[in-house]
């Protein structure tokens, strides 16, 4: 199918009127012959070309009374691979890390580039929109060579056959309320751009669910770039969805490892690697629960990604609380004497004591207790007691002899205004432990309550398996239940 962009047609056209010199008999472009003559600013064709209104509309440029032609710009269009064809790329046609045009082995600045990175695809997610559209043919939208037809599809359409839903049932709607729930069905693309005008900069929570592209799902286009036609799809739904997005706002997209890892890199390069807040792992079926039995692997987790809008955002997750507990807040330290010696590491003062100087003592939790952590793992990097011992104390048994107690001033947030370290006890040993108070202001009454992280790994199996029917409403595939969504909002 041979599908020409509006500004396609005016360019033949002005090139056709000189005659076989751009273009062959059998209608094949010159290309180096265009180009060369218009690094050459060849006269007879800049007056040609600025003479296309849609031409001059989109080259052109008024600076201080003087027209300016954006030669660069429009010579880009002859650079691209298919110039008469369906799609137009300047992307070569295979899938890859690059940076300024360098594949990842030359540079370590990374952003995703594929085929068809610099077009837009309508598309649809359903089979219903590959039966009444253009489908598996339908052409890729050059951000440069289709800008109006771009334009036009991404302008505001109308919303028909709006129906409201209440506790009464199903009525024509009359009028629509901020307060009231809008569902769009249709195109999402469209949907998106439609509503960008009044909604723009003011939307807290975006959670998308696109087809997971793993070949049974009905993401059906373009063949031949099926990878790269899906990076498209996710490109421009992204952009639109930032747009859409409050400053404090969170976007959640989950799919499983088919397309994962390169939807991140995608993602990164639309919101800034720096935005991603987190991955969460969600179980979606028990090791037991079989989709095919003739399968090979089991699918058992999917992802969702986690990004707020940009730097600047303030992202505070409404994080679990559960009553603060003493039972591991169950030890005493008691020294006796001077310290053999107090130096300065960092910024902080350090006594150090021999182990016959200090007693350790095990009582019943109380909110006077010091909880025993062992400073190893991801503590190491997790806060500043386990930085600080990382970075000091780690080592030092080599030179303070094993056993010796540190005692350091101006560290955590237990009020007691210093911490109790151990290093390894015994030869072969490297680790250490640290001693943490009850929090101050756990410890004051200003809290009862633990607050506890957002989980990375969340077990939604078992409603996973019962959503069928949940709403009301039977769907076989893809559904996402009720409590997840729950779990996103919260």
């Amino acid at each position: 199918m041979q599908i020409d962009t509006r500004l396609m047609e005016q360019v033949k056209d002005v090139l056709q009127q000189f005659g076989t010199k751009y273009i062959t008999k059998d209608g094949s472009l010159k290309r180096n012959a265009v180009i060369s003559d218009l690094d050459k600013y060849d006269k007879d064709l800049m007056v040609a070309l600025l003479a296309n209104n849609l031409i001059k509309d989109e080259y052109t440029e008024q600076i201080a009374d003087t027209t300016v032609f954006k030669l660069n710009h429009f010579i880009e269009m002859f650079e691209y691979q298919e110039f008469w064809g369906n799609s137009f790329t300047k992307y070569a046609n295979r899938i890859g890390l690059t940076s300024d045009d360098k594949f990842i082995s030359d540079s370590d600045d990374v952003v995703l580039d594929f085929p068809y990175k610099d077009t837009v695809l309508k598309a649809g997610m359903t089979k219903d929109d590959v039966d009444k559209e253009v489908g598996a043919d339908e052409p890729f939208l050059n951000e440069t060579l289709a800008h109006s037809e771009i334009s036009e599809l991404f302008e505001p359409k109308v919303l028909v056959n709006a129906k409201l839903y209440d506790t009464e049932g199903e009525h024509k709607a009359t009028n629509f309320d901020d307060n009231d729930n809008l569902v769009i069905k249709g195109n999402n693309l469209i949907a998106l751009h439609s509503i960008a005008k009044k909604y723009a900069g003011k939307i807290k929570l975006i959670y998308l669910d696109p087809p997971y592209n793993t070949g049974s799902d009905s993401f059906k286009y373009n063949d031949r770039f099926s990878h790269a036609t899906w990076l498209t799809f996710m490109k421009s739904r992204l952009e639109i969805a930032k747009t859409l997005m409050s400053d404090n706002g969170v976007i959640a997209i989950q799919l499983d490892d088919s397309e994962g890892p390169y939807l991140k890199v995608l993602t990164d390069s639309i919101f800034g690697r720096d935005n991603e807040l987190f991955t969460q792992y969600v179980l979606v079926r028990y090791a037991n629960k079989t989709l095919k039995s003739d399968m090979d692997y089991h699918k058992q987790i999917e992802q969702i990604h986690y990004y707020k809008k940009n730097s600047n955002a303030e992202v505070k997750p409404n994080k679990d609380k559960v009553p603060y507990d003493y039972s591991k807040f169950c030890y005493e330290v008691k020294t006796t004497g001077k310290p053999s010696s107090s130096i300065m590491l960092g910024d902080k003062q350090v006594d150090i004591f021999t182990k016959d100087q200090v007693e350790f003592k095990k009582t019943s939790g109380n909110p006077e207790g010091l909880k025993e952590i062992w400073a190893s793992g991801t503590i190491l990097n997790g806060n500043s007691s386990g930085r600080f011992f990382r970075d000091y104390l780690s080592g030092r048994y080599k030179k303070d002899g094993y056993g010796v107690v540190y005692k350091v001033y101006d560290i955590g947030d237990d009020g007691n205004d210093y911490r109790f370290f151990t290093g390894p006890k015994k030869a072969g040993a490297t680790k250490g432990k640290y001693y943490q108070g009850v929090p101050l202001d756990v410890k004051n009454g200003k809290t009862s309550q633990k607050l506890l992280p957002i989980p990375g790994f969340i077990d939604m199996a078992g409603s996973f398996g019962n959503d069928r029917l949940e709403g009301g409403v039977e769907l076989r595939n893809g559904k996402k239940p009720e409590k997840l969504l729950k779990n996103i909002i919260k």
